[in-house]
């Protein structure tokens, strides 16, 4: 994340600019607020990007390929799962001049679409679940009922 082009740029224009990370600095990039996670948080290891203005929401989640080592992007531009993970990362967002450290997860998550998820992701494999799991199902799900 540290390492894309424009990001700044990006993040100064927006209500609020966060970057996850296990270690994570309380400011990565100027404008933005690092909040640092446990290695042990839903999100670790975790690559996503969330973007919401008034006229565009778009989510989208890298996930490696277990041999290849290659990532599969999945991309949403569908509301209700772009605001349901907006709404989670926001929460989880600590107050400014407090602990850059990431604050808990909710207790009630809004829950997504119920799906099959077979998606996994060795590298993270020992985290706790959380809003990010199962979102390339959900998209498929998704595509296949519109597809019909």
């Amino acid at each position: 994340m540290h390492g894309v082009p424009g990001l700044s740029e990006l993040a100064a224009g927006a209500g609020l600019a966060a970057s996850f990370a296990v270690g994570e600095a309380p400011e990565p990039r100027e404008g933005m607020r690092g909040v640092a996670l446990h290695t042990a948080d839903p999100l670790a290891g975790r690559r996503f990007l969330v973007l919401m203005t008034e006229s565009l929401a778009v989510a989208a989640l890298a996930v490696p390929d277990r041999t290849s080592g290659l990532l599969s992007v999945h991309m949403s531009q569908d509301p209700w799962i772009v605001d349901r993970i907006a709404q989670y990362l926001i929460c989880r967002v600590p107050p400014e001049g407090s602990s850059h450290r990431a604050l808990a997860p909710p207790q009630a998550p809004v829950a997504p679409p119920a799906v099959d998820d077979d998606v996994e992701d060795a590298e993270t494999s020992d985290r706790r679940p959380g809003p990010l799991d199962g979102f390339a199902a959900r998209l498929r799900k998704r595509r296949s009922h519109t597809a019909e």
